[in-house]
């Protein structure tokens, strides 16, 4: 893990975004104490697709025909 300074961030910006690109967990210090850890972005995984499990369980209607169809059918 590499030590980065307050002046660090102020006047490398460039140079340390490279490094948590590149997978780097940055110590942030400031007068020597640690003030915080950088750690790089991780991508969060993907959302499960509900609808179409539920549609591939058959939990979902799938009939052509709407409710206000059905209502007007009704009627005749």
């Amino acid at each position: 893990m590499r030590t980065v300074t307050s002046r660090d961030l102020a006047h490398r910006p460039k140079e340390i975004r490279k490094l948590l690109v590149a997978g780097e967990t940055l110590q942030w210090t400031s007068h020597g104490s640690p003030v915080a850890l950088i750690l790089p972005f991780e991508a969060a995984a993907p959302k499960p697709d509900w609808v179409g499990r539920a549609r591939a369980a058959g939990a979902v209607n799938q009939s052509s025909s709407t409710v206000a169809d059905s209502i007007y059918a009704d009627r005749d």
